[in-house]
């Protein structure tokens, strides 16, 4: 159940889940972690009621009490004796168990040895009677759905409602749960937490294989290269290789937090969780699809990648809990969800029109995440785009790549870009890459040459009187003085970025804040 059910429905479905809860306690299957006992979680027997008048022309009491056929009297619950005299000796199953009795089944004693094989026992389940012992349609107990869906309700017990999660709240993975869990070990305050939020959702959903061997070829090469410019024989390298796969971001901090989650919940399977960093390494290395696509090779699995990447940002969305969220991680979440719609917005379109039914039934109209629409009419997750970009020409510059470094933008040429460096060696011999250096509080954008009201919609001409929507951004560098006085200049050109599809930047200077 999530919040987008009717509000009768959500009730009904709190209804059914507490009733069988119950059983579940009452039948020692489940029992609080707390130390108190059963007793202390369960409500008060009912009161019991006065015999059925032996006169009566009803057989067994009012409709839908769940009466025997046999003419027994019901017992205050709705379950007659017959049927109360199948429960275990001294046990009270509850709702389910006092329906299962009625319908002719009951649980096996956890003393009584499973039956054989054909002797009408299911082995799997526990349960004596087969499908023979159902009532035939208009006779007999009343169904197994009418004593779930009983009037009564627990106003106590172990079972807690979270009323204030957030609209579109799931948990649509099979480790959706434990994601919740294990979000809660993650330092707020980290540099890299926003990124650790994205893994620990990625560890729950299901493996796009064609990536992940992309990702393992990528890695196996570099690791080639690494141990052949050590000197390892191809013997060495071969047998080293077998433990190189793709990357795999907080694998033994999950698989711990696994195996002490499995402790508490044993039906969980361990094989559901697998570390990866798709949506991790499209951020971190400010890919577009098309980029990421093209640099793994991927073209002929372009719809894997897509799926994942929209499975990812609906996870991301739905799982994710307010408490546990910040204001990068909504940051990344906006730009995924750009990056997805900008590809092709079919995915999320049709997840928009199910998770607003009410549009569809004649409600108020539901905005669809329009394919093509001007990325300047999202400017939060433009704003993360830009920085992606920034920070990538801070990373070629700390490799010295300048080369790329002009080719990506016509602004600065490779003379200008490697005299600037060269100064910049001159008080500085490194430039910081870490999660500090990526941080929000080393970008900035000046958003006063944005005179055009946020972008011209899809059928409509920008500004052409004002000279150009523009942004300024600056992205300062990480030195190791922690002086932070050399910074890289851009402009946005956003009329270009909303034609292209994609941020149009070029770098005007690189130089100290006092050049």
């Amino acid at each position: 159940m999530d919040n987008h059910e009717p509000e009768e429905r959500q009730e009904r479905l709190v209804e059914r889940a507490v009733q069988v809860l119950g059983s579940l306690v009452r039948a020692g299957v489940v029992e609080p972690d707390d130390g108190s006992s059963v007793e202390d979680w369960l409500p008060a027997a009912p009161e019991p009621a006065e015999p059925p008048d032996e006169e009566s022309d009803e057989p067994g009491g009012p409709a839908g009490s769940g009466a025997s056929p046999s003419g027994g009297g019901p017992s205050p619950d709705g379950v007659d004796d017959e049927a109360r005299s199948l429960l275990p000796p001294g046990e009270g199953l509850g709702a389910l168990g006092e329906a299962l009795a009625a319908a002719g089944l009951a649980p096996a004693t956890p003393d009584e040895p499973l039956p054989a094989e054909g002797s009408g026992i299911s082995a799997a389940s526990g349960v004596r009677g087969s499908s023979e012992a159902l009532p035939a349609e208009g006779g007999g107990p009343e169904p197994v759905e009418r004593f779930l869906r009983r009037e009564d309700r627990y106003d106590e017990g172990p079972f807690q409602v979270a009323l204030d999660l957030h609209d579109g709240f799931a948990l649509n993975q099979a480790l959706s749960a434990f994601a919740l869990a294990a979000l809660e070990l993650l330092d707020t305050d980290s540099p890299d937490y926003a990124l650790d939020v994205v893994s620990v959702i990625e560890a729950t959903l299901d493996d796009p294989r064609p990536v992940l061997m992309a990702q393992q070829f990528e890695a196996r090469g570099e690791a080639v290269a690494a141990m052949k410019a050590d000197g390892l024989e191809y013997e060495e390298r071969m047998d080293a290789l077998e433990d190189v796969t793709w990357p795999k971001p907080l694998a033994e901090q999950l698989e711990l937090a696994l195996r002490t989650y499995r402790q508490s919940h044993p039906w969980v399977d361990p094989r559901d969780l697998s570390p990866k960093a798709v949506v991790r390494e499209l951020f971190e290395r400010a890919m577009s699809f098309g980029e990421f696509v093209a640099h793994h090779k991927l073209a002929r699995a372009e719809g894997v990648v897509l799926r994942y990447l929209t499975d990812a940002y609906r996870a991301l969305r739905s799982t994710v809990p307010m408490s546990a969220r910040t204001e990068e991680l909504d940051d990344l979440v906006e730009w995924l969800g750009e990056v997805v719609r900008h590809t092709d917005s079919s995915l999320l379109d049709e997840w928009e029109s199910l998770t607003h039914p009410d549009a569809a039934a004649g409600g108020p109209e539901v905005r669809p995440a329009t394919e093509g629409r001007a990325l300047s009419t999202n400017p939060r997750a433009l704003r993360v785009m830009v920085r992606q970009l920034m920070f990538r020409r801070v990373e070629l510059l700390a490799l010295g790549r300048y080369e790329a470094l002009a080719a990506l933008d016509g602004g600065l040429t490779l003379e200008a870009w490697q005299d600037a460096a060269a100064e910049y060696r001159t008080e500085y011999d490194a430039i910081g890459t870490g999660p500090a250096a990526r941080g929000p509080a080393l970008f900035s954008v000046d958003e006063s040459g944005d005179t055009g009201g946020g972008g011209a919609g899809p059928d409509e001409d920008a500004d052409a009187d004002d000279g150009g929507r523009t942004w300024v951004v600056t992205q300062i560098l990480d030195d190791p003085e922690g002086d932070h006085d050399w910074r890289i200049v851009a402009e946005l050109d956003l009329d270009a970025t909303d034609e292209a599809g994609e941020p149009a930047l070029t770098v005007l200077s690189f130089a100290p804040a006092t050049a």
